[in-house]
């Protein structure tokens, strides 16, 4: 049994120096990642089912684009010509948001342009295979963790009988009163479709899955969900 067991192991160190050898195939690749991402935020009074706050105001949403940028680290698990499997991790800027409406009967109908900026952590295990003589069809998934840095609401208030007023309001995650305040850490999932060429250019199309709600007041829901594409440079 120990003989089998050390001609197992044997085979598979001289297997692995084989394709490394027949590959020329680099493990770790690392280098700039910037996007373009269509992001909005789903508020839901849970008291109600429909978005609807305190005093009989109605929200609704629209999408907002936003950018991010940061360096990217990718390690190779299983590296040969026709096909592959890494482990990618980043360190990622990122702005999401959505400009928010709200109606009400006793008070100003607005509209909120809310920006909040984070730091992303993804980690994604990513497989690919041989499409064409230097590229790659990349399919990818893994859970994001999305540390909060601030937020931003510029706010306008449209008056009938006065001129519109504007405002901004600059808000700390994790504070603020239970119908406003937020949780700084925000963990999700992202779903990946992307393409690789050898020459280091990369592309990825991405959906968020969001898996935490946000709002600290547990009667309302708070998530993100965003689509983005980005492009980068591996070294």
């Amino acid at each position: 049994m120990k003989k089998c067991i050390g001609i197992l192991f044997i085979s598979l160190v001289l297997l692995t120096f084989n394709l490394q050898a027949q590959d020329n195939y680099k493990r770790f690749h690392f280098g700039p990642k910037i996007g373009l991402s269509a992001t909005d935020i789903r508020y839901k009074d849970l008291q109600y089912d429909e978005y609807q706050f305190i005093n009989d105001t109605i929200a609704y949403t629209n999408v907002m684009f936003s950018i991010s940028a940061g360096l990217a680290i990718d390690y190779s698990i299983i590296p040969t010509k026709n096909y592959g499997m890494s482990i990618q991790t980043a360190l990622i800027y990122s702005r999401k948001g959505c400009t928010l409406f709200t109606e009400s009967i006793d008070e100003p109908s607005e509209s909120i342009n809310v920006m909040m900026h984070y730091l992303d952590i993804p980690v994604e295990l990513r497989a690919k295979c041989h499409i064409a003589k230097r590229n790659y069809l990349v399919l990818g998934f893994g859970p994001t963790f999305n540390i909060g840095i601030s937020q931003v609401n510029d706010i306008t208030e449209y008056r009938s009988d006065e001129p519109n007023k504007k405002h901004t309001n600059n808000l700390q995650f994790g504070e603020g009163d239970r119908d406003n305040g937020l949780h700084r850490l925000d963990i999700g999932a992202n779903a990946i479709l992307g393409i690789e060429s050898t020459g280091g250019f990369r592309f990825d199309l991405s959906y968020y899955i969001p898996l935490r709600n946000l709002s600290i007041d547990t009667s309302k829901t708070v998530k993100h969900f965003v689509f983005a594409a980005s492009v980068g440079y591996m070294f």
